[in-house]
């Protein structure tokens, strides 16, 4: 029996102009999880990461701690199939259309223009009406051909978990650095869930750098523990962004 520890990347640089790029508390999160892991002596096998800047970045930070305390972490196998879903670029694409289409939407856009204050409350209330509309192919309008839609992300996500766990041989430790969105199908994959629904709104509950663990053996794979932060002992470290 092999182990797979998914790891969300740290807090990303969310409202600036590049998203994809760790923030100062990201690094500190990154740093406490290396720390932790390095402290508790987690040997891994083999290292995967997404395409994404702030999976590299996590990694890179964690790999430090290790080498600070005399140990290593192997080089990383970049999958992209353990890249985030696209939902907030097609989000933005859809933003009109959404306005003029659901009555809440318009609300929490006209209650931003006059209360910047709750930019970020309305944000995450849009985000999450939309996520979940996306993920059950349930907009009332078409969107963009070229927009990926969820099922290709599920499988894109597959693909990529289907390569890590038939690569490896039995009592492999694998860690794969990759945001929440793959995180949960990723779950749903592994608890066998047939809820899009149900599975997107585990995208919300996944930590910055959180550890999730799965046990896998000959192609198939269980969900052995989610969602643990034992490296984050203040709460002011405990983000989802």
């Amino acid at each position: 029996m092999s182990r797979l520890i998914c790891i969300r990347h740290a807090q990303a640089s969310f409202g600036a102009a590049d998203y994809d790029q760790l923030s100062e508390l990201g690094y500190e999160q990154s740093a406490h999880l290396g720390d932790y892991m390095a402290g508790e002596a987690i040997a891994i096998d083999k290292i995967y990461i997404g395409p994404l800047k702030r999976h590299r970045q996590t990694y890179e930070t964690v790999r430090k701690s290790y080498q600070d305390q005399g140990q290593s972490l192997p080089d990383p196998e970049v999958l992209s199939g353990l890249a985030e879903h696209r939902g907030p670029e097609i989000l933005r694409a859809a933003m009109p259309q959404l306005i003029d289409t659901y009555p809440e939407v318009k609300g929490w856009h006209d209650d931003t223009v006059n209360h910047p204050e709750r930019k970020i409350r309305n944000h995450f209330r849009v985000f999450n009406f939309f996520m979940m509309r996306w993920a059950t192919d349930n907009i009332d309008f078409d969107l963009s051909v070229e927009h990926q839609d969820w099922q290709t992300f599920k499988k894109e996500v597959t693909g990529a978990l289907q390569t890590i766990i038939s690569a490896d041989s039995r009592g492999v430790t694998a860690a794969a650095f990759t945001s929440g969105g793959t995180i949960s199908a990723i779950m749903g994959y592994a608890l066998e869930m047939q809820d899009d629904a149900r599975i997107i709104e585990m995208n919300d509950s996944v930590i910055n750098t959180s550890m999730s663990e799965f046990k896998y053996s000959e192609g198939r794979m269980s969900l052995h523990r989610f969602n643990l932060t034992p490296h984050l002992k203040k709460k002011e470290l405990i983000t989802y962004v």
